[in-house]
């Protein structure tokens, strides 16, 4: 490290706020100020757009009818499916001064990839054009029901209550409808569904004698009915199928329906009255929308307009708009009456509204949509962009943000106009906090909406609509919640407070479940100011070290000569000779070299670098730090990183002079991951381009598990797509004299050659004793069951209990003893990439200084020690000649009380013969909205776990492995050999599938000479 020096300067929270704010407050203002040209220009010149009928627009004004191969015009046009081909519509004629001002606006704005705009008519144009290909689903693309649109026709967030009162079965019409509501909903908003008061009666309990003035019980225990879910997609799906299925049964006889309209409006009313929004929310103004689909011709029987007027009155809070469609045509002039005499006696916008539907056409009219139209909403957020919580771009650009304005004229809502913002180019860079450890920054609007905060997924990660969410679900401590009331209400400041952090600990390799993760307090200074001419609220929080200082450290080169790295040899292999590169089992790498690769996110136009990493590229990003030309002269790739790829390049150095001098076949892939997101294989491979090593588990439990002293982490096994077998990953952290993590090193050792050492170490294990290393998730890494025991596939290891095996499946009288003994416990967070709650075990001894625990239970005799310096448990178990399988319960009656305790709440009393790691206790039925609960959020996780990408078809071997002489005590010495069936064999026999600088090298050494210290004066009396 001769080339390196530490540097540490104390920083300026504010400063720093400052500078990222402005920077903030630039991007979006190109933005606003180009949409509103756009918006200006629409409106000033609406009387000059011709109409002309749909069947009229010329080819090649469509975009779904453009192909890449053609030349495309300056803009293009799309159609809402479901648009009549006799209508006239707008869109398409548009005025010079709008085609102009288009004009002038990508020319001033070069950042700005995209502005569009949609009407009532049901067309869409957007500048400059896109191809059919470039569209996703061109056709069925319907802006009146996208995000940006249903936002801009009603800025408000919007509880949104659906009631369905079917009293035959001609109801295809109806379901139809309710699945375009449904869609209509964005993720700002909410929406319940109830079909029927005898589907609610069962929590409400006295709606027949409903008193307007009641308490009563909240509905929506019973399904579906009267549950307000987030507008997600993961909601709006199951709601869908709900609906699907309510129908279904109606059709099949069992009419569904209430007897008159004040019973609608009964439930209706409660629904919203009991109503759960956060603590931000309680006096933000919101919209309240009541939802009627009916198909009786009298409901209106029985109805005091003063009764109902009072009752409106007294179960709203916000903005509150009634919407009846009615399928009986006879019905709609009494239900319009009512309504009418109801909003005169209200003061205050409200909206009543009827529409009537008779075919399938009516679907996709203007008036459908209207009924999440507030123009009283538009009216006072006219001139205020609309900025999205970002969401999936149906044009090719991934996860976006949108900033919009609504197209009015004369009073009247004709449309949106909006311009996209790739949040993966711009909010990622400047949230990111670099050279401070676990220093943080997050977005969020005046609602308290997450428009960006580190544990959400990252938006490279995502293929669909994120979740929105509150920024109390993340930010969960209660020491926070005055600050965050102060951002909400965009009262600028700073405070010091001591608040949860949550950290990352992985999750067991080969299997698709989200990360653990461990959280404790720790101390931040929080620096906010909200964003001009947005609702938005930039938050800095700044970790305080124990000192009480607020530093920044690094490590740099100590000059501009030093940290040259002229071997530097990009990860793309389809461009690289073919005598440079030979066949590691199945996959090509670099013979006897290194590869770098960069996350995306070092990149300054992320996208491009995903949708078009080419020669060009690696001919710049070479020039750069091979050549040591200017990153300013290309401006592609960050500028800071040269000293990342020295460290990198170190590495290999070391690795290649280390296989030299010692011929250690034993050890796989080695890598090298930095903070700032510089990844080097060694042999070289060329990596999937959304790989990032910061968010894989070799690198997490490494960065979560830093101490003092040198650590060592060890992942779960795992089935190698390389080498066809399976293997453990050994790593540990670099770290700066502040302890902050420099770089992660890791290195790939086949599962035999692990169970060999450990079993080597620990000579018991063979025969005497039942023997593993489980990880602090419960996980078992080694086992000496493990022995011998080959898997060709990820699905073979985790059916023989290898990949991602627990503790409380391989040895469940050990897992339900230390639930008892309170160190094996139940932890949940809420993953907001798949919208769900998701539960993992927690293993600690209890206390800091108690790192042995021994136990004997009814001939269950074993044994638990924390190794020092790792993350990992030693459990040694005695044989049990009495209880051979799994002995929770003891009595048919226990049994039942254990089963009863998997499917509640109450944790502490699962059982592991029963429960298994993922068993959620709380109720997991589609009812269960994770954004009504308090648990940490989860910590996001990587876009791939498979990430070799295999682009040459290289046959010549690096290695001849010459496995069929040796005998079994060297055979597992090899990577590329296996014994199995009394024989070493090459690993690719068996399974055919389509390293440390320095000291560090001898990691796996220095865990296996701690744990043979630990067979003496530990297990004295055991």
């Amino acid at each position: 490290m001769e080339m390196l020096r530490y540097v540490e300067d104390k920083e300026e929270g504010q400063l720093l706020l400052l500078s990222k704010a402005l920077h903030l407050r630039k991007i979006f203002a190109e933005h606003i100020v180009a949409v509103r040209h756009l918006q200006d220009a629409i409106q000033d010149t609406w009387d000059e757009f011709k109409q002309v009928k749909v069947s009229e627009i010329p080819e090649e004004e469509l975009c779904c009818s453009l192909k890449p191969s053609e030349q495309q015009s300056f803009g293009c046009t799309t159609i809402a499916p479901g648009t009549n081909a006799s209508n006239l519509v707008q869109s398409s004629t548009t005025p010079d001064r709008v085609n102009l001002t288009v004009k002038d606006i990508l020319k001033r704005f070069p950042a700005i990839i995209s502005i569009y705009y949609g009407l009532e008519d049901g067309t869409f144009r957007i500048y400059p054009a896109k191809t059919a290909s470039e569209i996703e689903k061109c056709k069925q693309y319907d802006h009146k029901i996208r995000y940006w649109y249903t936002l801009a026709s009603s800025p408000l967030p919007k509880d949104i209550v659906v009631l369905v009162d079917m009293d035959r079965a001609n109801s295809s019409l109806a379901e139809k409808l309710i699945h375009r509501i449904i869609k209509s909903a964005s993720p700002n908003d909410r929406i319940a569904i109830a079909f029927s008061k005898e589907e609610v009666n069962a929590s409400l309990g006295r709606l027949n004698n409903y008193d307007w003035t009641g308490s009563y019980e909240e509905i929506g225990v019973h399904g579906f009915q009267g549950i307000l879910m987030s507008g997600n997609e993961k909601n709006k799906k199951k709601q869908s199928e709900f609906v699907t299925r309510n129908i279904a049964q109606g059709k099949e006889g069992n009419p569904r329906g209430f007897s008159t309209l004040r019973e609608i409006f009964v439930c209706g009313l409660e629904m919203l009255r009991k109503k759960l929004r956060p603590s931000l929310m309680q006096n933000r103004n919101e919209s309240e929308r009541l939802v009627i689909v009916t198909d009786r011709q009298n409901l209106t029987e029985g109805i005091d307009p003063n009764e109902l007027t009072r009752a409106i009155q007294e179960n709203t809070t916000g903005r509150f708009s009634v919407v009846s469609y009615t399928l009986h045509e006879a019905a709609q002039g009494t239900v319009r009456n009512l309504l009418e005499d109801i909003s005169s006696r209200m003061s205050g916008p409200d909206t009543m509204m009827v529409i009537g539907l008779q075919d399938e056409g009516d679907l996709y009219s203007s008036d459908t949509t209207k009924s999440f139209l507030s123009f009283h909403e538009i009216a006072e957020n006219l001139s205020k962009p609309l900025i999205l919580v970002p969401y999936w771009d149906n044009f090719g650009y991934g996860i976006i943000t949108s900033i919009c304005f609504p197209i009015v004229v004369k009073k009247t809502f004709i449309g949106a106009t909006c311009s996209d913002i790739p949040i993966s180019n711009e909010l990622e860079r400047i949230t990111a906090i670099k050279d401070m450890g676990e220093s943080y920054a997050f977005i969020v609007d005046t609602y308290g909406r997450v428009l960006h905060h580190p544990l959400l997924p990252s938006p490279l990660s995502l293929d669909e609509d994120p979740t929105v969410v509150d920024i109390t679900l993340l930010e969960t401590d209660s020491s926070v919640r005055p600050l965050l009331r102060k951002m909400v209400n965009r009262i600028e400041g700073n405070e010091e407070v001591e608040t949860f952090f949550v950290e990352s600990i992985g999750r067991p390799r080969g299997v698709n479940v989200p990360n653990g993760i461990r959280f404790g307090k720790k101390r931040f200074h929080y620096f906010w100011t909200p964003i001009n001419d947005t609702d938005l609220i930039l938050n800095i929080a700044i970790r305080i070290e124990e000192n009480g200082k607020i530093t920044s450290s690094k490590c740099v080169c100590k000059s501009e000569v030093e940290c040259r790295t002229p071997h530097f040899q990009y990860h793309r292999l389809d461009t690289v000779s073919e005598d440079s590169l030979c066949r590691y089992f199945n996959a090509t790498v670099y013979k006897g070299n290194g590869t770098v690769k960069f996350a995306p996110t070092c990149f300054h136009n992320v996208q491009a670098y995903l949708r078009e990493e080419n020669k060009e590229w690696e001919d710049k990003v070479t020039q750069i730090f091979r050549d040591r030309t200017p990153a300013s002269k290309f401006k592609i790739i960050k500028e800071d990183l040269q000293k990342s790829v020295w460290l990198v390049e170190e590495a290999e150095n070391i690795w290649s002079t280390y296989d030299a001098t010692f011929n250690n076949n034993a050890i796989g892939s080695r890598y090298i991951g930095t903070y700032d997101g510089v990844i080097g294989t060694f042999p070289g491979v060329q990596l999937q381009p959304i790989y990032d090593p910061r968010l894989m588990t070799w690198y997490q439990q490494a960065v979560v598990n830093k101490a003092e002293h040198p650590t060592v982490t060890v992942t779960t096994p795992y089935f190698d797509s390389i080498i066809s077998g399976m293997v453990v990953t050994v790593a540990t952290p670099l770290q700066r004299q502040n302890m902050d993590v420099e770089a992660v090193l890791a290195a790939d050792f086949t599962l035999q050659f692990m169970v060999n050492k450990f079993i080597e170490a620990l000579p018991a294990c063979r025969n005497k004793y039942t023997c593993m290393l489980v990880d602090e998730s419960g996980y078992v890494v080694l086992h000496n069951s493990f022995y011998n025991t080959t898997s060709c596939s990820s699905e073979e290891g985790r059916a023989k209990n290898i990949t991602a095996a627990h503790i409380t499946k391989l040895e469940p009288d050990i897992a339900r003893d230390l639930i008892k003994e309170g160190f094996l416990k139940r932890r949940g967070c809420v993953d907001y990439a798949r919208d769900i709650k998701y539960y993992f075990w927690k293993l600690q001894l209890s206390y800091p200084d108690k790192s042995f625990f021994s136990h004997n239970l009814s001939g269950l005799e074993y044994a638990i020690l924390s190794l020092p310096y790792t993350s990992l448990h030693l459990v040694l178990m005695k044989p049990q000649p009495i209880f051979q399988h799994c002995h929770c319960a003891l009595s048919l009656e226990d049994m039942e009380h254990h089963q009863a305790c998997v499917d509640t709440c109450r944790r502490t009393c699962e059982c592991p013969c029963i429960a298994d790691e993922h068993t959620q206790p709380c109720s997991t039925g589609i009812e269960d909205d994770v954004h009504r609960i308090k648990l940490p959020a989860c910590s996001p996780t990587g876009a791939v776990d498979s990430v070799i990408r295999d682009v040459r078809n290289i046959k010549k071997p690096c290695n001849n492995y010459e496995c069929s002489t040796r005998p079994r005590e060297q055979c597992n010495e090899d990577i590329g050999c296996l014994w199995a069936e009394n024989k070493c064999h090459p690993v690719h026999e068996l399974c055919t599938s389509n390293g440390v600088p320095s000291k560090k090298l001898n990691a796996l050494s220095s865990l296996l000479k701690q744990t043979r210290l630990l067979t003496s004066s530990s297990w004295k009396d055991f």
